[in-house]
C-alpha cells in the first residue's frame, strides 16, 4: 500500500510539472495588442534566423511560422549574420518601445475593435452625419469590452 502511495505521489508531481511546463504562458505585465504581439514575433523570427545562421538545427516550418506571424516578407532567409544581428537589434528596440506604450496600443486596439463591432451591427453609422452617435456607441462598447476583460481576468 505504501509503495502504491509513493508511486501515486510521483505520478501526481510529474503531471503537475508537465502541466506547468506545457501551459500557456502569458504576461500580466503588458496589455495585449496586435502590434505588441507582432513585435514579439519579429524578435522571435530574427532570433531563429540567427540561430540558423550559426549552424543550429532549426526547422524551416518554425521560421516560416514566425515570419508569417511577424508579417515579414519571404526573401529574408538568405541574409548574412551581421545584417541579421542588426535587424534583431532594431526589432528589440521596437519591442521595447511597444512595451513602453503598451497601454496606448491596447486602447487604440480596443477603440478600433469597438468601432468595427458597432459598424458591423449598424453600417449606416459610417456616414459623417452620424459621427456623434457612432462615437457614443463606440465608447459604450469599449466600456463593455473592458468590463469583459476584467471578468475574464478574475
Amino acid at each position: 500500500m505504501e509503495e502504491y502511495e509513493h508511486i501515486d505521489v510521483i505520478i501526481t508531481a510529474a503531471m503537475l510539472k508537465a502541466e506547468k511546463y506545457c501551459s500557456k504562458r502569458y504576461t500580466k505585465k503588458f496589455e495585449w495588442s496586435p502590434k505588441l504581439i507582432q513585435a514579439v514575433e519579429t524578435v522571435r523570427f530574427w532570433r531563429l534566423l540567427l540561430q540558423c545562421s550559426k549552424g543550429l538545427l532549426i526547422s524551416y516550418s518554425s521560421i516560416c511560422r514566425a515570419r508569417e506571424a511577424a508579417g515579414l516578407p519571404n526573401d529574408l532567409d538568405t541574409m548574412d549574420q551581421p545584417s541579421i544581428i542588426k535587424h534583431l537589434r532594431d526589432a528589440l528596440s521596437s519591442l521595447h518601445q511597444s512595451q513602453k506604450s503598451h497601454v496606448e496600443l491596447h486602447e487604440s486596439y480596443l477603440h478600433g475593435l469597438a468601432e468595427a463591432l458597432v459598424l458591423d451591427k449598424k453600417p449606416s453609422l459610417g456616414k459623417k452625419e452620424h459621427a456623434q452617435t457612432l462615437h457614443c456607441l463606440t465608447v459604450e462598447r469599449i466600456q463593455g469590452l473592458i468590463a469583459r476583460e476584467r471578468r475574464h481576468r478574475r
